[in-house]
């Protein structure tokens, strides 16, 4: 994920594809960072009590 957002941010595009074996089985988007960054942030406040 973390090599993903570098190129994404480096290269100043917004979404990459999924590649396995050389089939595309799916494409990621600065929109699912997005989602995954949020969730992370939620679960880190419920498990500390602390407010992001």
């Amino acid at each position: 994920m973390l090599e993903a957002m570098k190129i994404m941010k480096e290269n100043k595009i917004g979404c990459l594809p999924v590649v396995n074996n050389g089939d595309l089985i799916g494409v990621i988007t600065e929109t699912d960072f997005l989602k995954i960054s949020t969730r992370l942030m939620e679960r880190l406040e419920d498990n500390s009590g602390f407010q992001v």
